[in-house]
């Protein structure tokens, strides 16, 4: 049955945006629910989770866990919560290219609730082989029927050599907040997903860079940044990737169709096809693109987007791309709201060069993926700051600013943000909600805090800048100066 424009659009849009904010709820926990402490109570993490009940919390120290007991970590069906006690960059999952992988959940775990939870981890160095099987999810694999939330980590050198997702393999859950960068897959097998391998599961506000998938034999890898057979991925940038095609993202359609919304895809490269976005569908699933850019991705005169199969239709709504770039038998849609022209990042990727990797997908304020520049009258792509521009004179060095986490987190009532460090001019502290709208701008001071800073911290008590109170669901908080970005995310929850 053929479903008009802009019905579909509105369908398959409400649909992406709910997957990748309703799933954020928490469901409630045990009055009852213990904390383990590791090292100071079991001395590593898998004797914590051993510990561990359903419903309780395993709160890790700082350090470098590596070895026994700190690998293949399994929750054994378990519905428990795995949290950092001070985040990713000071606690970190060492496999020391063990043949390992850092966490495996295959047992259910997770629940309507999402009840299984993994926070502010640094998982590195794993390669699962002939003694770690499956072999997929070199980071983390999450087996069919589980769905948990993991958010808040970091995946960098992993590599799956005979399996999928280098950094992470999901059928199921929910992955957001999350930086993937530098894994691997493929050398034994053709690389799938050097990234991440998402099937049934949704990523959400994730960095996902310098990833690749490996030919062999020929045949060539696919999905540098990400491998989707099916579900969604929102408010990403994928920068810098590579493999044999589709260096940014490869989609092969299975029974359900897929969903970019608010991506950025740039600065990638594919040694075959498709720099950015190639799309290999054999079904009546079809691939949804709203609100994203897709520009600027492999050689010079290669196409940044293929469409592999006379069956294969990509819904292009609210995206900005090269239609010259589009390539293959299959149909662009262009739904109302296409921008074709240039994006004006800050700081392109020269054709054929090394990407950036700071500001440099940031956009210009005449830029026409700007809402305020555009007939949709949205933002598109994963960031929507505007191009910083120094004084002149002034060095270019990174401002020493801290943006605490917010607590509590999900928010209620209100919420806590502290600041650490000198606030230059040009500071300004806002929050966005999930499609990248602004919701409240809670500083913006030329060295103060502000009326509502305190103690050296600011206070929100969850209104928009009209007064009323934000709907649930995932918000970020974001500092921004001249030369330095900090975001942090928010659930606010009833």
């Amino acid at each position: 049955m053929s479903i008009p424009g802009p019905v579909r659009a509105s369908r398959r849009t409400a649909t992406a945006l709910a997957m990748a904010v309703c799933v954020l709820a928490l469901g409630p926990r045990s009055a009852a629910a213990a904390r383990i402490l590791v090292p100071a109570e079991q001395p590593t993490i898998q004797a914590g989770i051993d510990q561990a009940a359903p419903g309780d919390t395993v709160l890790v120290a700082p350090g470098i866990y590596t070895g026994p007991g700190n690998r293949n970590l399994d929750f054994l069906g378990k519905n428990i919560r795995l949290v950092s006690a001070a985040g990713p960059q000071v606690t970190i999952i060492d496999g020391e290219l063990a043949d390992a992988r850092g966490i495996h959940l295959h047992s259910g775990e997770g629940g309507f609730f999402l009840e299984a939870l993994i926070d502010g981890f640094t998982i590195r160095n794993f390669r699962p082989g002939p003694l770690t099987l499956p072999a997929d999810g070199a980071g983390i694999r999450i087996a069919a029927g589980c769905s948990p939330l993991v958010q808040n980590c970091v995946f960098t050198g992993n590599v799956a050599a005979s399996g999928r997702g280098g950094g992470v393999s999901t059928e199921g859950g929910t992955v957001q907040f999350c930086r993937i960068e530098g894994n691997g897959s493929g050398g034994s097998v053709p690389g799938l997903g050097g990234g991440l391998y998402v099937d049934n599961a949704t990523v959400a506000g994730c960095v996902i860079r310098e990833n690749w998938a490996s030919d062999l034999g020929g045949i060539p890898g696919a999905g540098g940044g990400v491998a989707l057979p099916d579900g969604a991925v929102t408010r990403c940038l994928i920068i810098g990737n590579r493999a044999g095609i589709g260096g940014g993202v490869y989609s092969e359609c299975g029974l359900f169709s897929v969903y970019l919304t608010a991506c950025t895809i740039a600065g990638n490269f594919a040694r075959v096809n498709a720099g950015g976005l190639a799309v290999a569908c054999d079904s009546q699933a079809d691939v949804t693109s709203h609100l994203c850019i897709i520009w600027g991705n492999g050689i010079c005169g290669t196409p940044d987007i293929s469409l592999d199969g006379d069956e294969v239709t990509a819904f292009l709504i609210c995206t900005l791309l090269d239609p010259a770039s589009v390539a293959g038998s299959g149909t662009p849609d262009y739904e109302p709201g296409c921008v074709f022209e240039d994006p004006q990042f800050c700081d392109p990727e020269e054709c054929a060069g090394d990407p950036p990797f700071s500001d440099g997908y940031d956009l210009a304020a005449t830029s026409p993926a700007r809402g305020e520049n555009n007939s949709c009258g949205q933002h598109m792509g994963s960031s929507h700051e505007v191009c910083a521009v120094a004084a002149a004179g002034e060095e270019a060095a990174p401002d020493l600013q801290s943006l605490g986490r917010p607590a509590p987190n999900p928010a209620t009532t209100e919420v806590r943000i502290a600041l650490a460090g000198p606030l230059p001019d040009r500071t300004r502290v806002q929050v966005y909600d999930a499609a990248g709208r602004l919701v409240r701008t809670l500083l913006d001071a030329g060295g103060e805090h502000g009326a509502n800073a305190g103690d050296g911290a600011i206070t929100w008590d969850l209104q928009d800048a009209a007064g009323a109170r934000v709907p649930n669901g995932v918000y970020f908080v974001r500092l921004r100066s001249a030369h330095h970005e900090e975001n942090r995310p928010l659930v606010v929850a009833r």
